[in-house]
């Protein structure tokens, strides 16, 4: 039995195969300002570079953003065009997604 939803299953103990298929579309944001959620990020990134974005997340006390883009070649412009950004007073450090390596349980 496969768990369709979740990104880190402690019911099943591995990460779901959807999830899985999309992490090399993602990116991490860091050293973000206070944003009123990650949909400010998404309409920050859609305004002013056109990319597309399929997924948000907002994590460590909202400090970082993890974002899933459309398609590989917005993500590889976005990582060239958003290293060293100034988003609000605040320069951007962006990388590439590396998923949890951690089991949990089984």
């Amino acid at each position: 039995d496969t768990c369709r939803v979740c990104s880190n299953c402690p019911d099943h103990g591995y990460r779901s195969q959807l999830r899985m298929k999309s992490d090399g579309l993602k990116l991490v944001l860091e050293n973000i300002p206070e944003v009123e959620g990650p949909i400010e990020i998404v309409n920050f990134l859609s305004t002013n570079f056109g990319y597309n974005i399929n997924y948000s997340k907002l994590v460590r006390d909202n400090t970082m953003c993890i974002v899933e883009f459309i398609n590989l070649p917005q993500k590889q412009d976005a990582l060239e065009k958003l290293r060293d950004f100034t988003f609000k007073g605040k320069k951007l450090d962006v990388r590439i997604y590396k998923p949890p390596t951690q089991n949990y349980g089984n």
